[in-house]
């Protein structure tokens, strides 16, 4: 069986906070694609992408199967106003306060409300809550 028909199967956890350098997670930004990836130790390192949804990617170590990051195409385009929460993520990943404000400004009512109920419910989804125990 060669390298291109070879199929493996990965059953990613949702990292846990605890015990977590959250100083340590190095967020890139690339405008072109609309793709945020987000590395939790640092600096990047080798990865596979494993589908959470049509959007969003664990960023899995091949050998530990440990998630080492996240990847979210199509991140101001569309996931944001999916989960607005996302753009705490953004101002974290750098992206300019202008551009930030300009999506903030485009969100309806219901975007707004829903922004505050992620907030305080810490929710996730579909990526899942980051666990803290």
């Amino acid at each position: 069986m060669d390298a291109l028909t070879r199929r493996r199967t990965f059953t990613p956890s949702p990292p846990r906070l605890a015990g977590m350098d959250l100083r340590r997670w190095y967020f890139n930004y690339d405008r072109q694609s609309d793709t945020l990836m987000v590395y939790f130790g640092g600096k990047p390192r080798p990865a596979i992408s494993v589908v959470i949804d049509d959007h969003q990617f664990y960023r899995v170590d091949a050998e530990t199967e440990e998630v080492v990051g996240y990847q979210i195409e199509n991140f101001l385009g569309e996931v944001v106003y999916q989960h607005p929460s996302f753009l705490t993520v953004a101002e974290a990943a750098g992206i300019d306060a202008e551009t930030i404000a300009a999506i903030r400004e485009r969100f309806t009512s219901e975007q707004h409300r829903l922004a505050v109920a992620e907030s305080l419910v810490g929710h996730l989804a579909p990526l899942g809550a980051l666990a803290t125990n």
